[in-house]
């Protein structure tokens, strides 16, 4: 079952919140954003950026994600490594409620989110 309005909205509060508040300035918008993207139970974050060989094409590089299990009503954070795969991140910071998962990418203490 996909999310529900309330959850939506609640989604847009927190980690919506966070990918405004990380965009850079508009006049920097054509080099750098970051994009929300929702996909069944997993919500990502996204930085674009135009491809280095042709700035017409835009590459997206996973930032952060973050996955709901109904069932458990619990999320998950993960982290995408130089693999390009998704990897859970720390397993004392990974699960909980969504407002913490997101304060953990914010804070970002070891680097592993935003660089």
């Amino acid at each position: 079952m996909p999310f529900n309005k309330t959850e939506l909205a609640h989604i847009d509060a927190t980690v919506g919140d966070l990918v405004r508040r990380r965009q850079p300035p508009d006049h920097l918008l054509d080099q750098l954003r970051f994009e929300l993207e929702i996909e069944g139970h997993k919500v990502r974050i996204l930085e674009v950026r135009p491809r280095w060989n042709d700035p017409t094409q835009f590459v997206r590089s996973g930032v952060a994600q973050f996955t709901y299990t109904r069932t458990r009503d619990t999320w998950k954070l993960y982290w995408m490594r130089r693999d390009l795969k998704w990897h859970p991140w720390d397993p004392d910071e990974n699960t909980g409620p969504l407002a913490a998962l997101v304060r953990v990418v914010d804070e970002d203490r070891r680097g592993g989110f935003w660089g």
